[in-house]
């Protein structure tokens, strides 16, 4: 979501519905559509250690864990967030965490089984970096710059001052009255935050490259200046910081640790961990380094380990005992980015590039629960289908995996085939594997055989084949720059195209229903709908141009659900094509790649933040298991300010009613459960906001909208 769709949110709740400045306000933006479930987890961008304690961001989920024994990282607790963390300091019994688009969340670490958010604020930009003094909170806030916060409360961290600086604010760190900043083409600052409340810059120094993080010790900071690698900085005179030594063999250099002794860790992006000598700071040189698989961000350095946050790779943890031959001790596996989701009874596949895919348990889809994961190495998967016992992958660059789940605890490659192109998705009928293979166009595949698929039939596209779909002998094709692309595939031995429509944009996806493609149509284009009835000549009928960039599609009922990217998930009603209209929206703290529609639920893939699960409960979304709706569901007032509504309903004498209250984020709010006909209900411990009351009993289900003012 972008901030300033942000901004014109917060106001209009702030007008309409009276919310009071300091109030939490929910942190995305949405209309007929709440979560149901999340499982959050993936990349891991931030991590901070405290003694045996090392905290991580997991995707969305802040996690403990132990590495007393370094070995085997042991997983102590989880609490979950709205959005990755980009950065964690840990002061007492309170870690601080840099959520991006989420701004400053303050999560209780007192127990660390038991982690749990106490706090937040929402920063004007995008929170990247934290650092804590005492009571005061130091937020690298991109844009924004330095955003300082009183946190001698943490569940009600507030607002102090600012000091805007050139370049876009990353890293940040904290000594006695100084802030010194990371301010990527800005350089480095040194800001003055002994009068919190009118922090201002004393001294900067402009990096030849782009400062991402920094640290510092007595006179010294070390700063990783990306392209240009190490620098120290001699701070003595903050108002005149010189640059004394630079080691530019740190390679990329994203996060630098705490120096210990002589040495300090630098996290070197695609070049892993690299030791750097700093016993003469006029002349450091690089000693060691590891090259990981991932793409190192953020490193932490106790003793002689280093714990490296290495993205897509998970934690490292590193043995510095000897410096020139630093050895990795342990590993923590996390997810990579989301970018697609396959669907088989209640288990959900999610594609994530470097690690393969993961197999989710939705049969509780509040719950969503990790069940199995796939990752022989050495692949990057875009895209998972399942037939029965069997998961087809798109390995981007090499062709199909085949993947026996009939365990999904243990699945196991069964087969594979090598194709020309880059297998960007699959789609699956009967025994036949279809395969947008990029510039490859279309290829067919017969699998009947899972140890042996062969390629039967081929035909190439006018641009790069990024998805395909089939109704019936017809195959539709998301030929990126070229559109749409029909062919005919009643002889899966010699495809043949039959007809093109080029789209204004890209075509990134496409979902088939009858004789409509919907097509997700990248770059601002949004979605088209294009009937093939007469394949040779395919026509636009309707279009909606979304907010950002249409990345996939999936249509269900009257109803097309769009992963719009930046601008989250779209719900559209198409049951007039000719004049397609958004209905419902929710927008995600990262980027929506991938959505399907089952049983009434919505599956995203979130980028960062892993799989969300959601309801829309406008109409139009068939859902034949789970929208059973009571009979009869009133809600009055349903604007209140006393904080007190009544609720009347018809049911049958079929188990016990129950009400539960969710607030605009989707998170539960309250919940009661009732009797009779007739209650009324006190709902003045709700803060003001807008709130969705949900009725349940006997597997039958009502949604009423509840707005609450303040008193």
């Amino acid at each position: 979501m972008t901030k300033d769709s942000l901004v014109r949110v917060l106001l209009a709740a702030v007008v309409v519905f009276g919310i009071a400045a300091g109030q939490p306000l929910p942190p995305v933006e949405s209309l007929n559509v709440r979560t149901v479930g999340r499982w959050p987890y993936g990349p891991d961008h931030a991590v901070f250690r405290q003694d045996t304690l090392v905290y991580i961001g997991n995707g969305a989920a802040f996690q403990v864990y132990s590495i007393a024994n370094p070995a085997h990282p042991r997983p102590l607790g989880e609490c979950f967030q709205p959005s990755m963390a980009s950065d964690i300091v840990v002061q007492g019994h309170q870690a601080y965490v840099a959520a991006e688009e989420c701004g400053l969340r303050i999560v209780d670490v007192a127990n660390p089984a038991a982690p749990i958010e106490i706090g937040h604020y929402q920063t004007p930009d995008i929170a990247f970096g934290v650092a804590v003094r005492d009571t005061i909170a130091c937020i690298a806030d991109r844009n924004t710059g330095l955003v300082v916060l009183n946190v001698a409360n943490p569940s009600a961290p507030s607002w102090l001052g600012t000091c805007h600086t050139g370049g876009s604010a990353y890293g940040v760190a904290v000594k006695d009255s100084l802030a010194f900043l990371a301010a990527n083409d800005g350089g480095f600052r040194i800001i003055n935050i002994a009068n919190s409340r009118a922090p201002a810059e004393i001294g900067a120094y402009d990096t030849p490259g782009y400062s991402r993080s920094v640290r510092v010790q007595d006179t010294l900071v070390y700063l990783a200046d990306f392209n240009q690698g190490l620098w120290v900085v001699n701070v003595a005179n903050p108002r005149s910081p010189q640059p004394v030594g630079h080691c530019p063999s740190a390679q990329i250099a994203e996060g630098v640790s705490e120096p210990v002794g002589s040495l300090i860790c630098v996290a070197a992006d695609y070049s892993g961990l690299r030791v750097v000598d700093i016993s003469d700071p006029t002349a450091p040189f690089e000693t060691g380094n590891l090259n990981t698989d991932g793409i190192s961000w953020h490193v932490t350095f106790q003793d002689t380990l280093a714990c490296l946050a290495d993205y897509s790779g998970g934690l490292r943890i590193v043995s510095i005992a000897s410096p020139a031959q630093p050895r990795e001790v342990g590993h923590v596996v996390t997810p990579g980015e989301a970018w697609k989701i396959g669907l088989r009874d209640t288990l959900a596949f999610l594609a994530t590039h470097e690690q393969g895919f993961w197999i989710v348990n939705t049969a509780d889809p509040a719950r969503p629960a990790t069940v199995g994961h796939w990752n022989p190495g050495g692949i990057e998967i875009w895209d998972v289908a399942v037939r029965d016992t069997l998961a087809f992958a798109a390995d981007y660059g090499f062709g199909v995996r085949v993947v026996n789940v009939a365990d999904p605890k243990e699945p196991v490659q069964t087969g594979s085939l090598l194709l020309p192109g880059y297998a960007f998705k699959v789609f699956v009928q009967d025994t036949l594997v279809y395969v947008a293979d990029g510039s490859s166009g279309l290829r067919v595949v017969n699998a009947a055989d899972p140890a042996l698929p062969v390629e039967v039939g081929s035909c190439l596209t006018a641009h790069v084949a990024r998805d395909v779909a089939l109704a019936g002998n017809i195959a539709c094709v998301a030929d990126g720059g070229a559109g749409l692309t029909v062919v005919d595939v009643s002889n899966p031995t010699d495809p043949q195209v039959m007809g093109r429509l080029d789209t204004p944009g890209y075509a990134f996806e496409v979902a088939v229903r009858d004789t409509l493609a919907f097509v997700a149509d990248g770059n601002s284009s949004g979605l088209r709908i294009i009937d093939v009835a007469v394949p040779a000549w395919p026509v636009e009928v309707g279009r909606l141009v979304t907010g950002s960039c249409a990345y996939g599609v999936d249509v269900a009922g009257s109803v097309a659900c769009v992963a719009d990217q930046y601008d989250g998930l779209r719900v559209i009603d198409i049951s007039v094509p000719e004049s397609p209209h958004e209905v419902g929206h929710y927008n995600t703290a990262s980027y929506v790649n991938g959505v399907c529609i089952r049983d009434g639920l919505i599956y995203t893939a979130d980028l960062a933040n892993g799989m969300e699960v959601f309801e829309f409960y406008g109409t139009g979304l068939a859902n034949e298991t789970r929208a059973s709706q009571c009979d009869e569901f009133r809600l009055w007032p349903s604007v209140t300010g006393d904080g007190r509504v009544t609720l009347s309903w018809n049911l049958p004498a079929v188990g016990t009613p129950h009400v539960r209250i969710f607030d605009a984020a989707g998170r539960l709010a309250m919940t009661r459960t009732l009797t009779g006909g007739h209650a009324t209900l006190d709902v003045s411990e709700l803060l003001a906001g807008v709130y969705l009351v949900q009725l349940e009993s006997g597997g039958r289900r009502s949604i009423r909208k509840l707005v609450r003012r303040q008193n």
